[in-house]
């Protein structure tokens, strides 16, 4: 099962109730808990396509460079991200990393990246930091 928690750290009442009940029918016996980073966010998304993607794509057609947000996209997810292999018609294909696929915590490192990348530096080119209610941080290790 799989529940949100909420801005107050706390999960629904319900998902609480369901959890204690649940607990009680393995009194004495193991149980695991599994945490795991949330996946960005649209509001997260919404500002890497308008705040970062949209001011470098401006920069370069300023510089004459014509280049569509997706082919800026694909430029940065290329040069960042881990390339995946896809098999298609029997083939294998080596494609770019996906975004989708981040957690919140690697999405903005992945914004970092870009962010301070030579080439966007050099276009002058200032993306601003993401709001920090956007950002998630590590969760260390609690033992």
């Amino acid at each position: 099962m799989t529940w949100t928690v909420g801005d107050d750290g706390h999960l629904p009442r319900a998902a609480r109730r369901f959890l204690a009940a649940q607990l009680k029918l393995y009194a004495g016996g193991e149980v695991r808990i599994r945490l795991s980073r949330p996946k960005r966010t649209t509001k997260a998304n919404a500002y890497y396509w308008a705040a970062v993607i949209q001011p470098i794509r401006a920069a370069l057609l300023e510089a004459g460079q014509v280049a569509s947000a997706e082919d800026v996209h694909e430029l940065f997810k290329a040069r960042y991200l881990a390339p995946r292999v896809a098999e298609v018609f029997g083939e294998a294909h080596v494609l770019s990393g996906s975004t989708a696929e981040l957690d919140q915590t690697a999405f903005f490192e992945y914004v970092e990246a870009i962010r301070t990348d030579e080439d966007v530096l050099a276009l002058g080119v200032f993306v601003e930091d993401a709001p920090e209610s956007l950002r998630s941080h590590r969760i260390s290790d609690p033992f």
